[in-house]
């Protein structure tokens, strides 16, 4: 079990809400988390005593209210928010995601590792980029789970993805 702080930088739309998670039953996209997803994460929190930031445009607005709908959308997905740092937001007036992260990890020099897991390509030095339409797969919980064991992430060339499947070295 890793006991160092580990932060999971979550971004929102496409891996937390994305078509496939509202369209059975039909509901607005951004009314509704996905429940795999929610539950997958709930058990990379709790093996790698990792917690969640949010890296959303959704959490620019700071507010009780904002941060209350969120958490909500959360636990109504099986997500258990005990898992989401107190600080739980790192956007901020918008621009680039990168810039926002080295910010907040200044802000909180106990992390030792991290990752982002994203829908668009930033350009991070630990990202895992997932389908926006599809959100998270299974494989990417793999290989989520590889990188928080070995420190790296094993990137296929072909896919742009990160492969699962990976020997580990």
């Amino acid at each position: 079990m890793n006991k160092e702080k580990t932060v999971i930088f979550l971004d929102l739309d496409g891996p937390m809400s994305n078509h496939r998670a509202c369209s059975f039953p039909n509901e607005g996209l951004h009314e509704k988390f996905d429940p795999v997803a929610a539950q997958a994460l709930n058990n990379i929190c709790e093996k790698f005593n990792a917690v969640v930031v949010i890296t959303s445009t959704r959490s620019m607005d700071h507010s009780n209210k904002n941060k209350e709908h969120l958490f909500n959308l959360f636990s109504d997905a099986g997500f258990n928010t005990r898992h989401i740092h107190d600080d739980w937001s790192a956007t901020y007036r918008g621009g680039k995601k990168a810039s926002q992260i080295h910010e907040y990890l200044q802000r909180h020099p106990d992390i030792k590792k991290w990752i982002m897991i994203e829908d668009d390509r930033e350009i991070v030095e630990s990202i895992m980029l997932v389908d926006g339409y599809d959100g998270m797969s299974f494989s990417d919980f793999l290989s989520l789970e590889n990188f928080l064991e070995s420190d790296k992430l094993h990137y296929n060339e072909q896919t742009m993805r990160i492969d699962p499947k990976c020997q580990l070295l």
